[in-house]
């Protein structure tokens, strides 16, 4: 059984990073509305801070609405429009996060959440935060191996969505 090539190595790698721009996109536009309207300064800087951390699953979007949040608290006299932000950022990344994010990422990429929870805890743990950005792309990589290999093609169906890891061919699959 031939292992998989570098075409099906790098389209789902491809999704993968489409799946993380479309949802940081949102998370970020969302949070940018926020921080506009909480008058906080630098917003497109914050803003594009927020897309970036968006790159590290599940605890990135957390990191993005704390740092805007600590600005406003340095740039306010009060504390509420701190709270506006973070709150804010958190309701946008909770939706995203919780609600399209893992249906897109089941959908194209056939990685069950809990791997990525998983996936981020272990290769954080190995690699630090260089770890925390290459997780998922790292355990789909594994994934497609294993498929291929006869004996260790139970590790690729326990860490996928519905049991039947596959792969794409060619480009990338687009979301349903």
């Amino acid at each position: 059984m031939a292992g998989p090539d570098l075409r099906q190595i790098a389209a789902t790698v491809e999704t993968y990073v489409w799946v993380q721009t479309v949802t940081g996109l949102m998370v970020a536009a969302a949070s940018g509305v926020v921080m506009l309207a909480a008058g906080l300064d630098n917003v497109l800087f914050w803003t594009v801070v927020v897309f970036l951390l968006c790159y590290i699953p599940v605890i990135g979007s957390t990191a993005g609405s704390i740092l805007p949040a600590l600005f406003a608290l340095l740039q306010f006299p009060t504390w509420w429009q701190a709270a506006v932000i973070f709150g804010g950022t958190q309701v946008a990344a909770t939706i995203v996060g919780n609600v399209i994010y893992p249906r897109m990422q089941a959908e194209t990429q056939n990685i069950d959440p809990l791997t990525t929870l998983v996936a981020l805890g272990f290769w954080s743990i190995l690699w630090g935060l260089a770890g925390a950005f290459l997780a998922v792309p790292l355990t789909l990589i594994g994934m497609m191996v294993c498929v291929r290999v006869p004996g260790a093609r139970w590790v690729a169906v326990l860490l996928s969505n519905d049991g039947n890891p596959t792969f794409p061919e060619g480009p990338a699959r687009g979301v349903k």
